[in-house]
């Protein structure tokens, strides 16, 4: 491969060479909250130790997916 091809192919996937592709098993999904809801639970993740997301897949977990085949 040619070195202006590998920098093209460095440039649209953003890996360096030598490095695989890796899948994430994680997709992006926006929740809107109010400001003062957005502020308590980043005080609790604080608290916690823990990230904002994590909170949020924890309680989609326990809420939504219990007894649905997941957690």
């Amino acid at each position: 491969m040619a070195e202006t091809e590998i920098r093209q192919t460095q440039e649209r996937t953003g890996l360096r060479p030598g490095a695989r592709r890796r899948k994430s098993r994680l997709t992006q999904t926006p929740v809107m909250l109010d400001l003062a809801e957005r502020q308590a639970l980043d005080t609790i993740a604080d608290d916690l130790g823990r990230s904002r997301s994590a909170l949020i897949r924890e309680a989609v977990q326990r809420v939504w997916l219990k007894g649905r085949g997941r957690k």
